[in-house]
């Protein structure tokens, strides 16, 4: 009896102390007491290409590009939630960010059709000013892109905002620059912002008439080309960060996918398709210390995760050859690796053809000209060397 009763006594004081050490750090960072520590480095370098890497500096010390300055965006002090505006109006009018991020039963991640805005506030607080534009799909829109009447084959960019072009004009984008050097191609733009294969299983999966992709030609082919990047392994598992309320828990509304022999199969989204995973992830995520060191029960990632991750891309390969005729490519953004080496001989092992760009260095081929400055999101520059790597690639085949 005596040793249950210590057993007892020393998980209460265990339990007591944890508490109080969390809530004690949790003062002290509200306080300011604590340093910024920002997790260990996310983007993974790899041995140079030189050959691309000769391409991105060429591009980047050219006529057009020596004297680029990514644009520094009026800093506000407004910290709510995102707005757009169309200060060209007579009124300007003001929209929340559910235009760029329209819920609906069955694709959580869509633009609004038909939108059109040129200045964006963030809440981080500051403001993009930059146009925006979406045709009747909600596709953003190309300048000068020709109809599908004068071109030979589709290719659908599909990704995240680095695919959309957050933070930049319509003639800026990736795909716009993809089309610019692909002239018999119609260029699509499918990228949807806080995008990852899960979503773009969505999209493919919808039959109807709303449907991004409803006005492909089948007959014609083409390709469909995925552009990945770091994050989009952690929003097709969610694990225990997305219950970070400081980090990702949008995630929680993306559609969960299991697979058999590539075929998907839609649980229904992360929020309520797992209930005790989720509640061990929650319980695991209430601590301040985890939040704080960005703790993940997944981390590092196993090659389970790894298997399951690239089994979205088998799905999105068969479902885009077999409803649109169209072949797939997968590219990693360049800078944006993470787990790069597992998920390169996972595509491998279930055939799926990939462009390499692991040994583009475009912070150093650009002097740090790369980035969108306090936001992370790829410049006009990166875009349009990335659309010309990947173009020479497109043309040799």
């Amino acid at each position: 009896m005596k040793t249950i009763r210590r057993a007892l006594l020393f998980i209460l004081i265990f339990c007591v102390s944890v508490f109080l050490i969390d809530e004690t750090l949790r003062q002290f960072n509200r306080n300011g007491w604590l340093p910024y520590y920002a997790g260990d480095p996310v983007f993974q370098f790899y041995p140079p290409q030189d050959d691309l890497n000769k391409v991105a500096r060429n591009l980047s010390q050219s006529e057009k590009w020596k004297n680029f300055t990514p644009a520094f965006y009026e800093d506000v002090l407004s910290q709510g939630s995102s707005v757009l505006y169309n200060s060209g109006l007579a009124e300007p009018a003001k929209f929340d960010d559910s235009v760029l991020v329209q819920k609906k039963p069955f694709i959580v991640f869509k633009p609004e059709s038909n939108f059109k805005s040129d200045r964006i506030l963030k809440n981080r607080g500051f403001v993009y000013s930059a146009n925006y534009a979406f045709d009747s799909f909600s596709r953003r829109v190309h300048p000068k892109s020709p109809p599908p009447s004068e071109t030979n084959k589709t290719v659908a960019v599909m990704g995240c905002s680095y695919v959309l072009g957050v933070g930049l004009n319509n003639d800026e984008t990736l795909p716009f620059y993809l089309g610019v050097r692909l002239r018999k191609a119609r260029v699509l733009n499918l990228g949807i912002y806080g995008g990852g294969p899960n979503d773009a299983l969505d999209e493919i999966l919808n039959s109807s008439n709303e449907s991004r992709y409803a006005d492909i030609e089948k007959s014609k082919g083409g390709l469909a080309l995925y552009i990945s990047m770091y994050d989009h392994l952690q929003r097709s598992l969610c694990t225990s960060q997305c219950f970070n309320s400081t980090y990702r828990s949008w995630v929680l509304e993306k559609s969960n996918y299991q697979f058999s022999d590539s075929k998907p199969t839609r649980q229904g989204r992360f929020a309520d398709s797992r209930p005790l995973k989720n509640f061990i992830f929650d319980f695991f995520q209430s601590f301040f210390f985890t939040n704080y060191f960005q703790l993940d029960l997944a981390s590092p990632f196993s090659r389970s995760h790894i298997q399951h991750y690239v089994k979205h891309f088998a799905a999105i390969k068969e479902l885009v050859k077999s409803k649109y005729n169209l072949d797939f490519l997968l590219v990693n953004y360049p800078n944006t690796y993470s787990h790069w080496n597992e998920i390169k001989a996972e595509l491998e092992n279930q055939k799926i053809d990939f462009l390499d760009l692991s040994g583009v260095e475009l912070e150093s081929a650009t002097g740090r000209r790369h980035k969108i400055p306090y936001d992370g999101h790829p410049t006009a520059l990166s875009n349009e060397i990335t659309a010309e790597i990947i173009a020479l690639h497109l043309n040799k085949k």
